[in-house]
């Protein structure tokens, strides 16, 4: 808007000021503010070059409300075409849908950015027309703007610090249990109106209590801090990994499948990343890892049979020594079908359903 307005000069000495009177109060990092300093009097100087002679082409004299429209209408279109172009490249990057972004950022965003375009204006057609009463009571509601919207983005700032450590694991980084299992949650209600396939794994480092019993907490913590974010990446961007508690993980691999062939390669990926040796204070750590793997909807249709069947399967892949066990029947000796006929036979035995005759044996010859 000050592009349009002032002009490309005067709105790029305006932004580089902006943005060090706004780093009196953030501090941030002197090449964060060099870069934002930079951008702030290129992306005017640049821009005006377009929007400031359209404005001129117009004719129209600052004391007419068409004037304003058609400052509000070139300042929507370089808006509209600023975010399409950078969020667009950002949903590029990352391979994701323009929709995430635009519910997540631009829409938040451009509708601040209207409001604040909307009030310029208004503050500067006050000035023309009331002279330098107009240009005191601009400066007042400018003032007063700016201070209210930096309160708002730091009480922002400080609900999204509270809602990361809520949802996040403090020593590793990675996803809590309760937003894994949110993320569950929704993934078996996305499945079951999708007919998806899926798989969820729970990891188990093999010998981790032995570098805690030998070496101390301080290496173990090591350990987990560096394996964390190797896990995010070995999983990759859509899919979560979660600690659990201990050294126990969770994964919710982004591949809709339930072959075992894919989910043990997903394994074995994730394996390596685990067997990777880690040099804490000159001293190499190596661990193992022990993986379960339960199926959707074959080996569960809710969060907690789903986590079950995947703890059954890890347990006896490590009691096999065979780093990854897919969930079948025959591995859960306390499964829901077993204690079901067990209480059966008991309720017979009780009931005195089950008879028993003695019949001999006897050698005739």
């Amino acid at each position: 808007m000050a592009v349009v307005l002032l002009g490309p000069g005067p709105a790029a000495l305006l932004g580089a000021a902006t943005m060090i009177v706004s780093w009196t109060r953030t501090r941030v990092a002197w090449p964060r503010l060099r870069n934002n300093v930079t951008t702030f009097v290129w992306y005017p100087l640049v821009a005006g070059l377009f929007f400031h002679e359209t404005i001129a082409l117009t004719g129209l004299g600052a004391h007419r409300l068409a004037y304003y429209l058609v400052v509000f209408a070139t300042f929507v279109v370089a808006l509209v075409v600023n975010f399409v172009g950078v969020f667009g490249f950002r949903s590029y990057l990352h391979g994701s849908s323009m929709v995430h972004w635009a519910r997540q950022a631009v829409i938040p965003i451009m509708s601040a950015e209207l409001f604040s375009g909307l009030l310029t204006m208004a503050v500067v057609w006050a000035a023309i027309e009331a002279g330098t009463i107009g240009i005191v009571l601009a400066v007042l509601v400018l003032m007063i703007f700016q201070y209210l919207v930096g309160e708002l983005l730091k009480s922002k700032h400080r609900g999204e610090q509270l809602q990361r450590v809520a949802t996040t694991d403090e020593l590793t980084g990675l996803a809590n249990r309760e937003r894994f299992r949110a993320r569950l949650d929704q993934r078996i209600a996305d499945a079951k109106s999708s007919e998806e396939k899926f798989a969820v794994m729970l990891l188990d480092l093999d010998r981790f209590k032995e570098v805690n019993d030998t070496l101390g907490h301080h290496y173990g913590d090591e350990l987990l801090r560096d394996l964390g974010p190797r896990l995010a990446e070995a999983i990759g961007h859509d899919g979560l990994v979660a600690r659990l508690g201990g050294d126990e993980f969770a994964v919710l691999p982004a591949e809709a499948t339930n072959d075992a062939e894919e989910l043990e390669a997903i394994a074995q990926r994730l394996t390596r990343c685990v067997q990777h040796p880690v040099v804490v204070d000159e001293m190499t750590l190596e661990v193992g890892v022990s993986i379960g793997v339960a199926r959707f909807p074959r080996d569960g249709e809710d969060p907690h049979s789903l986590l079950r069947s995947a703890d059954v399967a890890m347990y006896a892949a490590k009691e096999a020594h065979s780093g990854c066990k897919v969930y079948a029947a025959a591995l859960d000796r306390h499964s829901v079908r077993r204690l079901s006929v067990l209480s059966e036979f008991r309720r017979a035995l009780d009931s005195d359903e089950i008879v028993v005759f003695y019949q001999p044996i006897m050698y005739m010859g």
